[in-house]
């Protein structure tokens, strides 16, 4: 990518390393040097990102075959890259290469034609690929709780490529576009983040004890459900709400022979990155809400006894709480006491 990379020298970036800390390693000793240091941040890391999870291949025969959406499969235009790159955010953290938003969005004509033209060729050529989008660079970030020399006390945060975050981004798009063709576009909200559905939820939950009517909401915490998906299972679910062949194919490319690389103080290692929806991916929400719709579809389909019911809030506006619903009730002609 020539054009992009003569432009980039109009611009400075800097990639600083992970400082120099001690870390506890699994015995409970502390790290004493970079190289120990490194090599208990691996180990960590490795398990966090390669995950062993079970999965039951059989269990998407319980869903519907959605109709293919075969208009998602065209190659990304010059507009759809224009768009997806004037929507990226300003001042963010770049990957291992340096490239970084305000790079890209300062090229010229002719370096978005480039651009798109490398998008074009790795949606359309399988054998066609940027050994760049599929490394990571790793950060630790404090959670702010525990002893720092812990690193189940930190956080590990990916930085994707940017030219990858593009991409991207035009597939987040076009699977959010399908997903809301669904049922799934009325349950799920995990793409647009916890306020506004928790917003409407307590919103019903107010109205409806001002009302004088019980309601029964369940809240359920999924341990590491990101970093727990198959990617095997995640590419089914996809096929079975109707995202098309080239579209699947392109998000296995990306997330397929993916690392995270980490430096601390002189020391670099790399770690693979095999399982989960992946941090700094635009499209890991969206992703994960597929996951989510379609265990919550077969999990329906399971509950063949009917002890819970899932009703959807309707007309909370204007009309009074009569035609309030609550979003899950008990069948109480079935269901126990505990």
């Amino acid at each position: 990518m020539g054009g992009c990379a003569s432009h980039s020298r109009r611009f400075q970036c800097t990639s600083q390393r992970i400082q120099t800390k001690e870390f506890a390693c699994n015995n409970g000793e502390m790290s004493s040097n970079d190289k120990d240091n490194s090599k208990t941040l691996k180990s960590h890391f490795q398990e966090v990102f390669n995950k062993k999870v079970t999965i039951d291949p059989f269990v998407l025969d319980k869903l519907t075959q959605k109709p293919i959406a075969t208009s998602f499969d065209l190659v990304p235009s010059l507009d759809e890259v224009k768009l997806a790159v004037r929507k990226m955010k300003n001042n963010k953290a770049p990957g291992i290469s340096g490239f970084t938003t305000d790079m890209i969005k300062n090229l010229p004509e002719e370096g978005f034609q480039i651009l798109t033209l490398h998008i074009q060729q790795f949606w359309e050529d399988p054998d066609y690929d940027h050994e760049a989008w599929h490394k990571k660079k790793l950060a630790l970030l404090y959670k702010g709780k525990g002893k720092t020399e812990y690193l189940n006390n930190w956080r590990g945060i990916c930085l994707k490529e940017t030219l990858a975050k593009i991409l991207s981004l035009i597939l987040a798009k076009r699977l959010l576009l399908n997903l809301g063709k669904t049922k799934a576009g009325e349950t799920q909200f995990g793409h647009i983040g916890c306020q506004e559905p928790l917003h409407s939820l307590c919103s019903a939950l107010i109205l409806r004890h001002q009302c004088g009517l019980k309601t029964y909401a369940l809240f359920v915490d999924l341990i590491k459900a990101f970093i727990t998906i198959d990617h095997t299972l995640l590419l089914q679910v996809l096929s079975k709400y109707g995202i098309p062949p080239k579209m699947q194919r392109t998000i296995k490319m990306l997330y397929t022979n993916c690392t995270v690389q980490l430096e601390i103080g002189k020391e670099k290692c790399k770690i693979k990155y095999n399982t989960g929806v992946q941090q700094g991916d635009n499209m890991a929400p969206i992703l994960f809400s597929y996951v989510m719709q379609a265990a919550k579809e077969t999990l329906h389909k399971k509950l063949t006894s009917n002890k819970l019911q899932f009703r959807h809030f309707l007309d909370l506006k204007g009309k009074g709480c009569q035609n309030g619903r609550l979003s899950l009730q008990l069948n109480p002609k079935i269901t126990k006491k505990a």
